[in-house]
């Protein structure tokens, strides 16, 4: 009996480990669509195909959604590849991968990215001149909303499909006092409010719109170069989580008011924070704490970053092992890269090269689609218009159009805060006189921000100013 006690003793033990390593054993996947971004014809239907993988279950289940549509089941089985030939244009499809038959257990996801074939593949940073995300207080939204569409209705005529405009933290309801944390305030309510209502401006013109949000508070730094959030909560762990709960609660309302409304699909993307900068205190916490704890939904994630390849490198080793929630289903939908030159300086770019940047950003961020957010550089204010100096200017961001679309992908550009735009306020092809000139101000350089007319010089509506 001693015998076969101890025999059994060590069948027990030997059934615990089993067991033990079994329920242990990792659970994870990966999903991919290729293509992930289409360009799909009116009336047509675009085509992909989904594939699959997983390690640690024996089967496995894809979903699939959009905005306004639940998910519904898409595909079965421990590994797959499936095509798809039913995707319409005008919203994300997001495909979700899920151990088992519980639709529970997320291991993955994949988005699919849509948009109709441009008719130009440019648009603008933009909020009304002298103004930012104080257009939409209750106070000034009435006497701007006229401003606003015939802005969004002289950037239609010039052919611009899509605009930026930025959430500054500050100026939207998410306000630092030094020694007392962060207080949102009842502008946040306003802003949220009239959003619907700006939304619905750029949809009734087919103007697509990408809201970026740029919290000074992480990155703007005082006199003694310590950042905002230091001031204000303390410069201690504990100190920048509640600046993060606070700073998830002005975003969220931002992203729910969008979301919420009837002009959701308006909005391509979130950038959720703008130039992401590695250098920044506490940036890997930041960004990977925003993308586990924000509203954005799937299809809707984006970023852009300040320098490619060192901080994009940066970005995507952190949201790949940063800890948190969402570790190891990351992954953006779109990467925005900023390119500038200097004074006269073609073709030598003082930032992102727009053919290696975009090659670069699509290695790093694969299924994502890459495209030049930024571009130009700061002219002196008192250059005349069709000046040789103002020419050269403009032939250069020209030309910097040329190497974007050269690099490839790169669906959407927009104009950089503090350039001007070679464009012209009417369509046709027959060269004249026009007002072409778009200008945005850096709120954080000048003090205003904003969209402005120049005098008239002689343009080519096939290519834009030639003399």
């Amino acid at each position: 009996m001693l015998h076969l006690a101890n025999r059994f003793r060590v069948l027990h033990v030997l059934l615990v480990f089993f067991l033990v390593i079994r329920v242990c054993a990792a659970q994870t996947g990966s999903i991919s669509a290729s293509p992930s971004h289409l360009v799909i014809e009116p009336d047509q239907l675009g085509n992909t195909s989904i594939t699959w993988s997983t390690t640690g279950v024996t089967t496995a289940q894809v979903y699939v959604s959009k905005p306004g549509v639940a998910e519904q089941l898409f595909g079965e089985g421990a590994t797959g590849t499936a095509p798809v030939s039913w995707i319409e244009s005008g919203a994300p499809y997001v495909f979700r991968l899920y151990a088992g038959t519980s639709h529970s257990q997320l291991l993955a996801w994949t988005s699919v990215t849509t948009q109709n074939p441009p008719t130009n593949t440019f648009g603008f940073d933009y909020w009304p001149n002298k103004h930012g995300a104080d257009t939409l207080y209750n106070a000034n939204w009435t006497s701007l909303s006229p401003v606003v569409q015939a802005d969004l209705d002289h950037m239609s005529s010039l052919g611009g499909g899509v605009i930026r405009i930025f959430f500054w933290s500050q100026d939207s309801g998410f306000v630092l006092t030094a020694g007392q944390g962060g207080q949102i305030t009842e502008t946040l309510s306003e802003v949220t409010s009239n959003l619907p209502s700006f939304l619905k401006l750029c949809a009734d013109r087919n103007i697509k719109v990408i809201i970026v949000f740029a919290n000074s508070g992480f990155d703007s730094v005082d006199a003694s170069n310590n950042n905002w959030w230091m001031d204000a909560y303390g410069n201690t762990n504990q100190g920048f989580a509640s600046f993060l709960n606070d700073t998830a609660t002005w975003m969220n309302a931002i992203v729910d008011s969008a979301e919420s409304s009837p002009y959701a699909s308006s909005v391509i993307y979130y950038d959720m924070e703008n130039e992401y900068y590695k250098g920044t205190p506490n940036a890997q916490w930041y960004i990977s704490f925003v993308y586990d704890w924000s509203h954005i939904p799937d299809g809707k994630r984006g970023e852009s970053v300040l320098n490619v390849p060192s901080d994009s490198a940066d970005l995507a080793e952190t949201l790949a092992t940063a800890s948190g929630p969402k570790l190891g289903t990351r992954r953006l939908d779109y990467v925005d890269f900023h390119s500038y030159i200097n004074k006269n300086s073609y073709p030598n770019y003082s930032s992102n090269v727009p053919a290696a940047s975009a090659s670069s950003l699509r290695s790093a961020f694969p299924g994502a689609t890459v495209l030049m957010g930024e571009f130009g550089y700061a002219v002196d204010p008192s250059i005349q218009n069709g000046s040789s100096e103002a020419i050269t200017q403009q032939t250069a961001d020209l030309q910097t159009i040329h190497d974007a679309k050269a690099a490839g992908g790169t669906t959407w550009t927009a104009l950089a805060t503090g350039t001007t735009s070679t464009s012209i306020t009417q369509p046709g092809n027959v060269s004249g006189s026009y007002l072409y000139q778009v200008q945005a101000h850096n709120r954080t350089v000048s003090g205003t921000a904003g969209w402005g007319t120049s005098a008239t010089v002689t343009v080519n509506t096939n290519y834009g100013v030639v003399r």
